[in-house]
Formats: C-alpha cells, sequence, structure tokens
C-alpha cells in the first residue's frame, strides 16, 4: 500500500483523462474525524465546501456510504445532488434513486428483540452506546475504559449468539462497534456496484473510487475492483484490498483540493503539487 501523494502523479493522470468520475467515501473517520460518540461527529465546513465546489465539475457524481442510517448521514453531510447510503447500502437515495433493500424489513421483529436485550447489557455498562438505525443496531464500546471493551463486547456477542445461530439476524464488527443486522447478502460493496450501475454514461462505467477507514470497506474497496482506486484512510500494514493510504481525515480534504485542481470549473489539468 502507498500513499496516494507518493503515487500522485500515476494517479492524477487517470483522474485527468477519465471521460466521468464517481467519487465514493465513507463518513466517520474518512470525511469526518472519529469521536468518541456518534451523535459528536460533523463534516468540517471547509471539507462541506470541497464537496460543494467538487458537485460543480463536469461529469463527476459524488456518493457517501456510511454505516449510519440513511436520515443521519444525508443530514450530517446536508449536500444536495448527491448519492447516500445508510445502513451499509440497506437504503440509498440520490438523483434519480430511491432504494431499500425488499428483504431487510422482514428482519425488523428479531431487530427489536436484540434490541431490548442490548440494552440491558449497555446499562450494565455505563457509557455504553446502543444505536437503533432502523434497519441496522451497533453497539458501540469506544466510549468505555479500555479494561471494560472486551467484557462489554463479549457480553453483547452472548446476547446475540441465538439469533446468529438461527440465522435470523447476522453480526459484522467495526472499529469498536459490532453491527447487527438483517441475514441479507448486501454490503457497502453492494452498493459501491448499484451505484456503478447508475452512473454509466452512454453505456461506459465511470471511474470510481472509494476512500474509507474501516473494516467494513474492504467489501467496496473489492467492488471498485483493479479498474476503480481503493484508498484507505489510517494507519496500518498491507493487508487490506486498498491500494493507497491517507493518514486520516486532514489528507482527505487535501486530496480534495487536489481532485478539484484538476477537475474543476477552472482546471488546468495539473499533474504536480
Amino acid at each position: 500500500m502507498r500513499s496516494l501523494f507518493t503515487a500522485w502523479e500515476e494517479v492524477a493522470l487517470r483522474f485527468v483523462s477519465a471521460p466521468s468520475l464517481l467519487a465514493l467515501f465513507d463518513f466517520d473517520g474518512t470525511l469526518a474525524l472519529i469521536v468518541e460518540r456518534p451523535e459528536g461527529a460533523s463534516l468540517p465546513a471547509s471539507t462541506k465546501e470541497l464537496l460543494t465546489q467538487l458537485l460543480s465539475c463536469p461529469s463527476l457524481q459524488i456518493g457517501v456510504i456510511s454505516g449510519r442510517a440513511l436520515a443521519d448521514v444525508k443530514d450530517r453531510v446536508g449536500l444536495d445532488g448527491i448519492f447516500y447510503a445508510g445502513n451499509h447500502g440497506l437504503e440509498i437515495e440520490g438523483p434519480g434513486l430511491c432504494f431499500v433493500h425488499p428483504e431487510a424489513e422482514a428482519a425488523r421483529p428479531f431487530l427489536v428483540e436484540a434490541k431490548r436485550r442490548l440494552t440491558e447489557i449497555a446499562t450494565d455498562f455505563p457509557g455504553a452506546i446502543l444505536e437503533d438505525k432502523g434497519l441496522t443496531l451497533s453497539f458501540h464500546v469506544r466510549p468505555l475504559p479500555e479494561d471494560l471493551r472486551a467484557k462489554a463486547k463479549a457480553r453483547a456477542e452472548e446476547v446475540l449468539a441465538p439469533f446468529l445461530a438461527s440465522g435470523h439476524l447476522w453480526r459484522t464488527e467495526g472499529k469498536l462497534v459490532l453491527e447487527i443486522r438483517p441475514p441479507v447478502a448486501w454490503d457497502k460493496g453492494s452498493a459501491v456496484r448499484l451505484l456503478m450501475e447508475r452512473s454509466k454514461i452512454k453505456g461506459a462505467y465511470p471511474l470510481v473510487f472509494y476512500v474509507g477507514d474501516d473494516e467494513t470497506d474492504e467489501v467496496a474497496f473489492a467492488a471498485v475492483g483493479e479498474e476503480g482506486l481503493a484508498i484507505f484512510v489510517g494507519l496500518r500494514h498491507d493487508t487490506g484490498k486498498a491500494r493507497y493510504v491517507l493518514d486520516g481525515p486532514e489528507e482527505v480534504e487535501r486530496f480534495l483540493e487536489q481532485l478539484l485542481t484538476l477537475r474543476g470549473p477552472h482546471a488546468k489539468g495539473r499533474i504536480g503539487w
């Protein structure tokens, strides 16, 4: 995995030469800083301004794909004219698109019961957060002291075990969070593929890139394939599917600035810094 900026000349050539671009981003840890409590996350005004300017670029579409509920991520980003995917792609909205996975609703009674049981655990571990996102649940242990995180997670795994064994619910894991979701073979990668199909121009796919920081973004990295660009945000070894890396949301913002110089309304196609 290489720094995106170290490889900038080869990457920038692709951005300049592509007839169209589909720019996809995770929210937490990518566009916005990771915070202790999910309700405290916000999109920096400077990042929002750059995304707004990119919206005016010819043949460039933007999407945000998040584990948050659709309404939540839409509210936090606050831009019209882009694609939003919530609950890891189970619900998607954007220009000419309104999608809810048809099989997800069937799991709602099991999510209600799982929520009841997980609420008891959250009460036993003050600081743990249980998010009800409609079609999914998230159990956050990040706010807990480090010595309690594993214990709270183990208790949550214990109460979820019957739902998982019966196949009524699935569980995935992110950064200090358990995600509980319907047993539907649909994820962020599925959302990427759907948006790629919707963004074709005269039958041709755009150059798609996906920027994300979490384990749940690996399927999205895989979905962009060799023809696209998978960009990981954070510090780690070369164990994932991303080819390039940015250190954090600050470098994501720097990347947006450079993309604007290449594809913006007044772009001159400058490759170097």
